[in-house]
C-alpha cells in the first residue's frame, strides 16, 4: 500500500505543481537600451579609429557567433567618449561586460534609455499652482531676459506654437536625431509595443517653463528667457543625450532642463553632467512618478550625486507630496508644483490638465533662470543655494525629501545676493560589522553604527553642532552628538561624522524617522534634516500582516524585508503574499526575492501591464507567480545567508491603502521534482487526476512530510 500510494502522490505532485510558481532569474529587458549600441570611453592616447574597431569586433564575436561587423556613430570630443553600433542582435550588456575586460577601456555600457516623466490627467482644473511657488509675485522683480539661455533636452519643440514662437532661440536650436537645426516633433515607433509615438512632451515642458507673456494661451515660469531646443527624440537614448550636453557647452547655456530618466545607471551621462559643472551649468532633473524611494531605487539622471544637480518632486494643491512622486531624502533636493497644469501642446494647442515631476522640473528651472536674471553673475551654487534656502516647509513633513520643502520664487530672488550656508544630509550609510551580522542593513534590535554625510550646497559655513534625535521611542541613540569642521562651497564640500544606536525590536517592515538638528558657531542659523531607515527582518514561519499605504502621511509602494536562512539541508522555502479583505487587486500585489541585497527593478515597467512590468528587474532577482490568491515564490533549496524580500504594488494600480499578508515558511520539495538541486521548482505537466485518487496522494503527501520532518537530512547548498 506503500508504494501504491507513494506512486499515485507522484502523479498527484505533478498536477499540482504544473500550477505553481516558476522562480526564475530575470535580467533587464533589451528594450532598456538601444540594440547592438555601446558606449565606451578608452583610456588616454590609447584609441585609433582602426584599432577601436577591431577591439569592438573581436569583444562583440566573442558574445556571438556570426560574423560581426562594427562602426563608430559618434564621438564626444569634451568627453572623450565614444558610441559604437554593431548588429542589432548583439546583446548590448554581454558585449559591454566584454570591453570593460579590456586594460585600455575606462568603461563600456550600453546605450541606455530614458523616459519622460509625464502623467497624462484629464480632470478641470486652474493654473492657480503658480501661486503656491509665489511665481507671481517673483513676476513684479523680473520675467527674465533674452541674456539667460536655457536649453531644454527633450523629444520635440512645436516651433511655429503661438505661446512660444518668440521665445525659440532658433539659432541654437539643434535636432540630433535627424542631425539638423529643426528640433520640430517626429514619430518614432516604441520598442515595448511597437506603437507609433508623437513627441509631444518637450513641447508641454517648455511652455510651463517660458509661454510667453502676451496675452493668450498660458504663461510659463519665466516668460521673458528665450529656450534652446535640442531635440534627442521620443527614446531618449544616454548617446543623444550626451551630444545634446557637449553642444550645451559649446553654446554656453546657463541651465539645462532633463525631464526624462530611467533607472540604470550611466558612467557616461555622470560624466557628462560633470563636465557641465566644470563649465558651471546648473542640471535641474525630474525626480520621477513612480513612488520610489530614489535612496533605495535610483533613477537617472536626477539620482547622480554632483553638485550642479538639482532633483524636484512633485505636490498637490495642499502643498504635500503628491502620491505618485519618486522621492529621497538624501537624493531629491526641492518639491514644486505637479498637478493640475496646463501648458502648450504641438499644432498651437493647449492640453488638458497634466501631472508629473516632468512639469515640475521646468517650474524650477524657469526659476532658476529668474534668478540669473536678478542675479547676472550668480554660479550654479547661487541658483542652488537659493532655492534650497528658501523653500516653503510641506504641509506634512514626512522625512522625504532633502529639505522637506517646495520652492519659492519670490523669497529665492530676495535672497540671491544674500548667500548663506545651505546645509543638507547628502548620505546616510548604515554600518553593522562591529556588533551586527555585517549586511549593511539596519535589522531590529541590532546596534549600528549610523555615517552622515552632510554636505554645503552654498556659501562656507563655520563649525556645526549636531544632534541626533528618533522619532521612534524604543531606538537608544548612544552617541548623539558630533561636531563638523566648517564646510567650504566649493565643490559642495562634504564630511562625515558616525552616531552609535541601537535599533528596535520590530518584527514587521517599519521605516523609522530620524531627526539630525544642526547649528552653526557664530550663528542663529540652524537647520533640521529628517531622513529615514528602513527596517524589517522576518523569522522563518512567521506571518506579517502591514499595509501599504496610499493615502495619509506614510505613502509607500514598496515594503522591504530580511529573512535570515540558516542551513536547512534538503528543505526550501516558500514566500507568499496576499492582499487582505477581498481587496480586488490582489493579483497586482506583486513579490520580488533577492539572495545577498535588496531586490532592484525596473520603475518605469511597474507603470505597464502585467507581465511587461515584470521583464525589468535585475539579475539575480527572483519574481513571484500569481497563484490563486498568492503571489508566490518557491525555492527547493535554499542556501544560508540573508534573503530579501520587496513587496511591490505597482504606482499604476488605482487603489487606497492595501493590507497584505506575507509568509515566509520551509519547504519541503518532494522527490519528483527536485531535480539537480536547481533554485526554482520544476512544473510537471500531467493529466488531469481522478478526485479519488488525488485525496489518497494528498493522504499520502502528509505521511511523508511527516516522515522526513522528523528525520534528519544531509546539508545540501544548491542555489
Amino acid at each position: 500500500m506503500r508504494l501504491f500510494s507513494t506512486l499515485f502522490l507522484f502523479v498527484a505532485l505533478g498536477s499540482l505543481v504544473s500550477q505553481r510558481s516558476l522562480a526564475v532569474e530575470t535580467y533587464t529587458s533589451v528594450t532598456d537600451y538601444v540594440p547592438g549600441q555601446v558606449l565606451v570611453k578608452w583610456r588616454e592616447n590609447v584609441s585609433v579609429p582602426s584599432l577601436s574597431v577591431q577591439k569592438i569586433q573581436s569583444a562583440a564575436r566573442s558574445v556571438s557567433s556570426n560574423n560581426v561587423q562594427a562602426s563608430i556613430v559618434q564621438q564626444y570630443t569634451q568627453l572623450g567618449i565614444e558610441q559604437w553600433q554593431t548588429d542589432s542582435s548583439i546583446n548590448a550588456e554581454a558585449l559591454a561586460k566584454q570591453l570593460n575586460q579590456r586594460e585600455d577601456v575606462v568603461f563600456a555600457e550600453p546605450n541606455y534609455r530614458r523616459y519622460s516623466r509625464l502623467i497624462p490627467s484629464d480632470e478641470f482644473t486652474s493654473l492657480g499652482r503658480y501661486q503656491q511657488i509665489q511665481l507671481p509675485d517673483a513676476w513684479d522683480l523680473t520675467l527674465g531676459n533674452s541674456s539667460v539661455k536655457v536649453a531644454v533636452i527633450d523629444d520635440g519643440f512645436d516651433l511655429q506654437h503661438e505661446d512660444l514662437r518668440d521665445n525659440w532661440n532658433l539659432a541654437l536650436a539643434r535636432d540630433f536625431i535627424d542631425g539638423d537645426n529643426d528640433p520640430s516633433p517626429g514619430v518614432c515607433t516604441d520598442p515595448d509595443s511597437g506603437q507609433q509615438i508623437e513627441e509631444l512632451h518637450g513641447t508641454l515642458v517648455a511652455g510651463l517653463l517660458a509661454a510667453e507673456n502676451n496675452g493668450i494661451g498660458i504663461v510659463g515660469a519665466a516668460p521673458g528667457i528665450q529656450i534652446i531646443p535640442l531635440r534627442i527624440g521620443c527614446l531618449y537614448s544616454v548617446a543623444a543625450e550626451l551630444q545634446a550636453i557637449e553642444y550645451a557647452i559649446e553654446k554656453g547655456v546657463d541651465i539645462i532642463n532633463a525631464s526624462y530618466g530611467g533607472p540604470m545607471y550611466s558612467e557616461a551621462e555622470r560624466v557628462a553632467i560633470g563636465r557641465l559643472a566644470s563649465h558651471d551649468i546648473l542640471f535641474v532633473a525630474a525626480a520621477g512618478n513612480f513612488h520610489m524611494n530614489n535612496d533605495l531605487q535610483p533613477d537617472y539622471p536626477g539620482s547622480i550625486d554632483l553638485p550642479n544637480v538639482l532633483t524636484v518632486a512633485a505636490t498637490d494643491a495642499s502643498n504635500r507630496l503628491v502620491d505618485w512622486t519618486q522621492f529621497g531624502p538624501t537624493s531629491v533636493d526641492v518639491a514644486a508644483p505637479g498637478v493640475d497644469l496646463v501648458s502648450t501642446f504641438p499644432g498651437g494647442e493647449y492640453s488638458n490638465p497634466l501631472e508629473g515631476t516632468s512639469f515640475s522640473a521646468p517650474l524650477v528651472s524657469g526659476l532658476a533662470a529668474l534668478l540669473k536674471t536678478h542675479q547676472p553673475q550668480a554660479t550654479f551654487h547661487d541658483l542652488k543655494g537659493a532655492i534650497m534656502a528658501t523653500v516653503d516647509p510641506l504641509a506634512v513633513d514626512v522625512a522625504r525629501i532633502a529639505t522637506d520643502g517646495q520652492v519659492n520664487a519670490f523669497s529665492a530672488l530676495q535672497k540671491i545676493a544674500s548667500p548663506e550656508p545651505v546645509i543638507v544630509i547628502s548620505n546616510v550609510s548604515v554600518n553593522d560589522s562591529s556588533y551586527g551580522d555585517g549586511n549593511g542593513w539596519a535589522d531590529p534590535n541590532e546596534v549600528i553604527r549610523l555615517d552622515l554625510t552632510l554636505e554645503n550646497v552654498w556659501h562656507k559655513s563655520d563649525i556645526l553642532f549636531t544632534s541626533l534625535h528618533a522619532e521612534d521611542n524604543n531606538t537608544l541613540i548612544m552617541t548623539s552628538s558630533q561636531r563638523f569642521a566648517e564646510l567650504d562651497a566649493v565643490g559642495s564640500s562634504k564630511q562625515t561624522r558616525s552616531f552609535w544606536l541601537r535599533m528596535p525590536d520590530i518584527a514587521k517592515y517599519s521605516e523609522l524617522t530620524f531627526r539630525l538638528d544642526i547649528s552653526e558657531s557664530g550663528s542663529d542659523k540652524k537647520w533640521s534634516r529628517r531622513f529615514i531607515l528602513p527596517t524589517g527582518t522576518l523569522n522563518i514561519g512567521q506571518t506579517v500582516q502591514h499595509v501599504i499605504h496610499r493615502t495619509g502621511e506614510r505613502q509607500d509602494d514598496v515594503h522591504y524585508y530580511r529573512v535570515d536562512v540558516p542551513n536547512m539541508g534538503s528543505r526550501g522555502l516558500i514566500f507568499q503574499v496576499q492582499a487582505l479583505n477581498g481587496n480586488p487587486v490582489s493579483r497586482n500585489l506583486d513579490i520580488l526575492v533577492r539572495k545577498g541585497q535588496i531586490p532592484l527593478f525596473d520603475h518605469n515597467r511597474y507603470a505597464l501591464p502585467d507581465p511587461v512590468r515584470r521583464e525589468g528587474v535585475a539579475q539575480g532577482v527572483l519574481v513571484g507567480a500569481h497563484v490563486g490568491i498568492y503571489d508566490e515564490i518557491i525555492l527547493n533549496r535554499s542556501s544560508a545567508g540573508s534573503w530579501y524580500v520587496a513587496i511591490v504594488l505597482p504606482s499604476d494600480v488605482n487603489t487606497p491603502d492595501l493590507e497584505y499578508e506575507l509568509i515566509v515558511d520551509r519547504y519541503l520539495p518532494p522527490d519528483s521534482v527536485v531535480a539537480g538541486g536547481g533554485c526554482s521548482i520544476s512544473r510537471v505537466n500531467t493529466p488531469p487526476l481522478d478526485p479519488l485518487l488525488g485525496i489518497i496522494a494528498l493522504l499520502a503527501m502528509i505521511q511523508i512530510i511527516v516522515r522526513r520532518n522528523s528525520s534528519s537530512t544531509p546539508a545540501s547548498n544548491a542555489c
